[in-house]
């Protein structure tokens, strides 16, 4: 197993600790690490060209807050027996805006 996964660190934490330690020279640390630099940066850029969106809310909250809960929660603003700033506390919605179509996702 290579030492940097072992330990949990990246291979640059590794060698500057090894330049830190003294265990390799500044000039030995000076040779490697533009090398090792252009591959932590090669895996940055690798994941930054994955990254996802991250889901989708509105798909994703009825989930967390439970769809039937939501649809009850929902049915009582608009019947006017709880205030709308109270359902989209209980909802964990910030705005209006996005508690009218979170609405109609969970299909009230």
């Amino acid at each position: 197993m290579p030492v940097a996964k072992r330990f949990r660190v990246s291979a640059l934490a590794l060698l500057n600790r090894l330049r830190d330690l003294k265990l390799i020279s500044f000039e030995q640390w000076s040779d490697v690490y533009p090398e090792f630099e252009e591959r932590a940066f090669e895996i940055l850029r690798k994941k930054a060209e994955k990254k996802s969106s991250g889901g989708e809310f509105y798909k994703t909250h009825p989930f967390i807050v439970r769809s039937r809960f939501a649809r009850a929660v929902v049915r009582d603003a608009r019947s006017g027996r709880t205030s709308y700033p109270d359902t989209q506390r209980l909802l964990g919605l910030m705005k209006t805006e996005t508690f009218e179509k979170f609405a109609r996702e969970v299909g009230v």
